[in-house]
């Protein structure tokens, strides 16, 4: 069975080959203005790679002595898929873009620092084309498309 997500991310299921060092390649390095993009093919890496459990669950408590071995294991779990999600996205981003976000050791809290920082960016990338836009007079000369572009 292939599976075609992206047109950068085809991935056949049935071949047990694929390594976590192919899936991750799939990731395209975010650059800052492709944030969109660099979140979605994360989503679908850590998701093959069934690494995105940090991502939806809150981190367990801290089992106890008294605490069951499957809270314990839980626990072990979501710890190691934590630190393998934070490794994953810090791999994606060039040192310039991973020392401007906060570092956090919660897979999903670092996840929402880096969204907040981008989607700022693009609001305000967002404002300064539409204020150049509007600004814009047309001259007369060559096409409009042409003046616009």
């Amino acid at each position: 069975m292939i599976l075609d997500i992206s047109p950068n991310l085809c991935l056949d299921i049935n071949n047990c080959n694929t390594t976590i060092a192919n899936c991750l390649s799939f990731i395209e390095v975010l650059n800052g203005s492709n944030y969109k993009k660099w979140r979605q093919d994360l989503d679908i890496v850590l998701g093959i790679l069934e690494l995105d459990l940090a991502l939806r669950d809150e981190r367990p408590e801290l089992p106890t002595e008294d605490s069951s071995h499957e809270a314990k294991v839980n626990y072990d779990k979501w710890e190691r898929v934590n630190c393998m999600c934070l490794m994953v996205m810090c791999r994606s981003m060039p040192e310039p873009i991973r020392g401007g976000v906060p570092e956090y050791e919660n897979a999903r809290q670092f996840l929402e620092s880096v969204k907040e920082r981008f989607m700022e960016s693009e609001k305000g990338e967002t404002g300064s084309l539409m204020i150049s836009l509007t600004n814009m007079h047309y001259d007369g000369n060559g096409n409009i498309h042409e003046h616009i572009t």
